[in-house]
């Protein structure tokens, strides 16, 4: 008897201290990163990008900070300050890319964000590749019995 009558205390003793803990005011969930004093990368560049010429391009960062940080953009490590007509560079809320309307060869590199808030600084890099629609192929000097052949080979890579 006296057994049972302790397992009974000890339910009743978990039970009691259960109704405690809910009776007990919630904490509060922690803040979302933009509330705390901070800056947080969310979502940073991927490290490598393929694009073929004459297609649009985006790149994108989502960053958190309070405050707000300050986001530049670099190309192999000059900064874009005054970019042509065709580039664009925007944010939304926490949103930060750079849209090329056409991408070509030359745009090929290593693209840099660089964040900067007064809690510290963070960036992220991509190295982007952009291939040609079109590749050509020199051969040159295939012999065939006694006649000597000069060959372009012209193909497209990406058909339409």
């Amino acid at each position: 008897m006296q057994h049972q009558y302790q397992v009974q205390q000890n339910q009743r003793q978990q039970y009691q201290a259960q109704q405690q803990q809910f009776q007990q005011p919630l904490q509060q969930p922690p803040r979302p990163p933009s509330q705390n004093r901070c800056i947080e990368l969310i979502a940073p560049l991927p490290t490598f990008l393929r694009f073929s010429e004459g297609q649009p391009a985006r790149l994108e960062i989502e960053v958190f900070g309070s405050p707000a940080p300050v986001v530049t953009w670099y190309k192999d490590g000059s900064a874009i300050r005054h970019a042509p007509p065709t580039i664009e560079i925007g944010s939304v809320g926490s949103i930060h890319s750079l849209k090329m309307q056409e991408i070509f060869t030359e745009d090929s590199g290593e693209y840099k964000v660089l964040i900067v808030s007064p809690f510290g600084k963070l960036e992220t890099t991509c190295n982007v590749k952009v291939e040609g629609k079109h590749k050509f192929f020199r051969l040159s000097k295939i012999f065939s019995m006694n006649h000597v052949y000069k060959c372009l080979f012209f193909f497209n890579r990406y058909p339409n």
